[in-house]
């Protein structure tokens, strides 16, 4: 005999049911559900299956249990656009295995205003997927982060991944605020090309030492009126370098020592000054102050200072002379003549660290030491 109900309505009949609910509407499955443990059972795979966030607008709002209840039924998701849209689908139990990312204003929308530094090359920038091509114009990864502040946007190769123009071009509409850049081991023509014409009132440039070039100096000096630090690393990790021996050591721009002297000749607000690689020239330095009153600290070698016992002695002569310069007596002014008769390297350098009124680091081949 007939179940009375079910010949009424064959959606009592279960198998039936479970067709009907991939065909209705979302409304009319919200409605399904209402009807009993069973109905709901079946109906609401329906009102989950499909999460679009132009329809979807609260979704990233829900509790996350009610997520981590129902996540199981979802089987596509559409138009993520910010973070709370994505951190909201990120649950163990949505079960989505594919992906398909649609390039174009719905995914390059979105900006991250939190992100203030990127470690990228240039390359993957330009081309964020590998088996695509050139990303087009104003649509690069930097249209993300608009409150960039500092790029590692390194180029190894011998060309450009793109024309420079492009870099700027993206820079001053996506990121204008990138006033820190470290082009790590690129070649020295095309740090030149980034420092001189893809970026505007630099503030830090970091590359390794053995780049230094006359065009790299010359690009430098473009942004003279707001360098605070250059830093010309010994080693690709840009990292300081601390020993208690002073080695024998080369430097390929050695000849050209005049030209670094621009840096701290020209750059009034110059803060650090960081070329472990290179040794200055005590009779190049002297012939001509440095505008970098504010000098906070110092990374270079010194032409005679080969020993460390030399080192030693130029920094004790520095100390010992910041600490006479405070007192109101003729002591100071007695030993300062006395140390002006002094020609040994250690008091030449010494003297001119301690025009620096500001200095609070020097390396001079060994360890930092500290005012």
């Amino acid at each position: 005999m007939i179940n009375p109900s079910i010949e009424k309505n064959p959606l009592q009949i279960p198998e039936i049911r479970a067709r009907v609910s991939r065909l209705v509407s979302l409304e009319d499955a919200i409605s399904c559900v209402r009807v009993s443990k069973a109905w709901s059972k079946d109906f609401t795979s329906a009102i989950w299956y499909t999460v679009d966030f132009n329809i979807h607008r609260t979704f990233k709002d829900l509790d996350g249990n009610i997520i981590t209840k129902h996540g199981r039924h979802i089987r596509t998701i559409e138009n993520i656009k910010t973070q709370p849209e994505l951190n909201a689908v990120l649950r163990s139990t949505i079960k989505n295995q594919d992906v398909a990312l649609f390039s174009g204003p719905s995914i390059d929308a979105f900006k991250h205003k939190g992100v203030v530094t990127l470690l990228a090359p240039i390359k993957q920038v330009f081309q964020p997927d590998p088996e695509s091509g050139l990303s087009s114009l104003g649509f690069s990864l930097l249209v993300h982060f608009p409150n960039l502040i500092e790029w590692h946007c390194y180029n190894l190769s011998a060309a450009l991944f793109v024309p420079v123009e492009r870099i700027k071009t993206e820079v001053t509409r996506c990121c204008p605020r990138v006033t820190m850049i470290d082009t790590w081991k690129s070649p020295p023509h095309i740090i030149h090309s980034l420092v001189a014409n893809a970026f505007y009132g630099l503030k830090n440039v970091t590359f390794e030492y053995i780049q230094l070039s006359m065009d790299v100096i010359v690009a430098l000096l473009f942004h003279r009126e707001t360098l605070l630090r250059v830093c010309a690393s010994l080693d690709s990790q840009c990292s300081y370098t601390e020993r208690d021996e002073l080695p024998l050591e080369g430097d390929h721009f050695q000849q050209s020592g005049r030209a670094v002297q621009l840096l701290p000749r020209c750059c009034p607000y110059l803060k650090f000054l960081e070329f472990e690689g290179h040794e200055m020239d005590m009779d190049i330095v002297e012939e001509e102050e440095w505008a970098c009153r504010g000098l906070q600290q110092l990374r270079v070698r010194i032409r005679g200072l080969n020993t460390k016992e030399k080192v030693d002695r130029t920094l004790k002569l520095w100390k010992e002379g910041r600490q006479r310069k405070g007192e109101e007596d003729t002591t100071f002014i007695e030993s300062h003549m006395n140390e002006a008769k002094d020609t040994s390297i250690e008091a030449r350098v010494a003297r001119h660290l301690l025009a620096l009124e500001k200095l609070e680091a020097v390396w001079l081949g060994t360890r930092t030491f500290h005012a």
